[in-house]
């Protein structure tokens, strides 16, 4: 864990080194600057303080195995390999709702203005989440398929969040986000190589990290 004051130094050392012998750690997050989750052997969640190696909590997401997580206002939402998304309470951590979604939950992402995320999933399942009502915890904006992207294992908002990139198998793809659908307004398609993370760091531009397949 490093601070992002040190992050400018190339030589700084981390702040603290969470040691977790034997797990293979597939997604990690942090929750405000005291708290951080990560997957556990039984495909449930681990809650860490930001510098102890002690659980503090486990959430249990009925061994489903967390893929992405992010933190919205007052819930953390965590989205699973066996077609859930899991709402829970940020304040002491309660599994306030369950979501049933129609494939694997790969990516999410908070759009800038804090009442929607967006999350994506295999064979190109696109939801908006409505994350702004504190009394409707699983309100589904908009569900469109974008069955030619496949897979969506990235995902962030762009241009004002007006649209989404997703990072895909093939390449990036750019979805706009209308008052009432979604639509793919264009694509940038890579060979042989698979988009894992994806953000805009200025205007249209877009920073991607790739692997290569064979």
């Amino acid at each position: 864990m490093w601070k992002f004051q040190d992050l400018h130094n190339e030589f700084s050392a981390p702040a603290h080194i969470h040691r977790l012998p034997k797990k293979d750690i597939k997604h990690v997050n942090t929750i405000d600057a005291e708290l951080m989750i990560t997957n556990n052997g039984t495909l449930n969640v681990d809650v860490y303080g930001i510098d102890s190696e002690c659980v503090l909590k486990t959430l249990n997401i009925q061994g489903r195995e967390m893929n992405c997580s992010v933190v919205a206002g007052d819930r953390v939402l965590i989205g699973t390999r066996d077609r859930r998304v899991f709402v829970f309470t940020k304040h002491n951590l309660e599994m306030a709702a369950c979501i049933e979604v129609p494939e694997e939950v790969h990516c999410m992402c908070l759009l800038s203005e804090g009442s929607r995320v967006a999350v994506g999933m295999t064979d190109g399942h696109l939801w908006l989440i409505d994350v702004a009502q504190p009394a409707e915890w699983n309100r589904i904006l908009m569900n469109e398929q974008f069955r030619e992207t496949g897979n969506m294992y990235s995902i962030c908002g762009i241009n004002n969040d007006t649209e989404l990139a997703v990072g895909t198998a093939s390449g990036v793809h750019i979805i706009q986000i209308d008052a009432f659908s979604m639509k793919k307004i264009d694509a940038h398609k890579f060979d042989n190589k698979t988009v894992w993370n994806i953000c805009e760091y200025d205007e249209n531009k877009i920073a991607v990290s790739c692997w290569e397949d064979h």
